[in-house]
This record gives structure tokens, C-alpha cells and sequence, in this order.
């Protein structure tokens, strides 16, 4: 089956990010300059997904300058193994931090917000550990921050082992 490109096809197209991180967690930039950073590059959706801290954008732009949506990055566990799980679209944490990934997903669907699994590669997660996971939205496949750093941004196999095992998510790329 050919390949065709998606952006050449009718519809309406919007860029964004939802994992980005701001000094309120370890980014460079403060809410306010990252939300104007996007904007300035058409960006027209941002997710600022501070680490355990749910930032707020209005609270540091009362007009941002594109769709700016609360968001936060939460860690979890479960075993040895850790997880980040972005979670968008929630007006207040959802879960403390260091709590079971499952348990996770579940309080931010229960918030209303929706979440997907951050940088599996980087973590070194397996299929086992993607697969006992319902109820999120998705895993990044790609994550521009660990391919910079470390050079494990790439989540294609571990996107491609899920989806051939009937577990059904979206791929998703961000800067970070």
C-alpha cells in the first residue's frame, strides 16, 4: 500500500506540542516565554507538562497567544520499573506522584483529562510493560529532548510491538 503525506490531504492541520517543560520544572523557559516561544514559530496548541506540577498557563498569561492547555507530567511506578505519564486537559493534579501507573491513567481519566505513556525507550520499558496498561490514549514514539540527550528517542518498535499485540494507541512525537 503506498504511503501518502498526510499534510497534502484536505482538512484543517494544527501544530503542537504536549510535552514541554518550563522553569516551574526543569525547562529553560518561564510559562509565559515558552507559550510566546511556540506561538512565534506557528505552533497553535501547547501541553506544559512540568514535572509532579501541574502548571496552569493562564496563570502566568491570562490571553496566551495559542491554545495553551494544563497539563503535567507525572512519575510512577510499578516494581522497578518507572514511568512518565503525560496527562492534558486536567484543572488540578490528578494523583500525587509515585503512585502505580494504572492507577495513574485511571485518575486522570476519572479528572476528565486524557493521558499517554512519555519516552518508553528511555526508559527501557518492554511490550509486558506497555501492554498491561488501559485506558490512556497513546505512548510518544518520538521525543526530540532524549534524542537530543541521549540519543534513545525513538519508540517505533515499541509502538509497532503493542499495536501487533491488539493494544490499539496512538504514536505521538514531541519536543519535550
Amino acid at each position: 500500500m503506498p504511503s501518502l503525506p498526510p499534510f497534502g490531504q484536505p482538512g484543517r492541520w494544527f501544530k503542537g506540542n504536549l510535552h514541554t517543560h518550563t522553569t516551574q520544572s526543569d525547562g529553560k523557559l518561564t510559562p509565559a516565554e515558552s507559550m510566546q516561544w511556540h506561538a512565534e514559530r506557528g505552533y497553535h496548541f501547547l501541553g506544559i507538562t512540568d514535572h509532579n506540577r501541574l502548571t496552569n498557563p493562564r496563570e502566568f498569561l491570562a490571553n496566551p497567544p495559542l491554545l495553551a492547555i494544563p497539563s503535567v507530567e507525572i512519575s510512577a511506578r510499578r516494581g522497578t520499573v518507572d514511568y512518565h505519564v503525560i496527562s492534558i486537559g486536567v484543572d488540578a493534579m490528578p494523583i500525587t506522584n509515585a503512585k502505580d501507573p494504572q492507577e495513574t491513567i485511571d485518575a486522570v481519566n476519572a479528572a476528565g483529562g486524557l493521558s499517554f505513556i512519555a519516552h518508553p525507550y528511555w526508559h527501557d520499558h518492554t511490550f509486558e510493560d506497555l501492554l498491561v496498561l488501559k485506558g490512556h490514549i497513546g505512548i510518544e514514539i518520538f521525543n526530540t529532548g532524549c534524542w537530543l540527550e541521549i540519543n534513545k528517542g525513538h519508540s517505533l518498535v515499541h509502538w509497532d510491538g503493542i499495536l501487533r499485540r491488539g493494544q490499539n494507541v496512538w504514536g505521538l512525537a514531541t519536543d519535550d
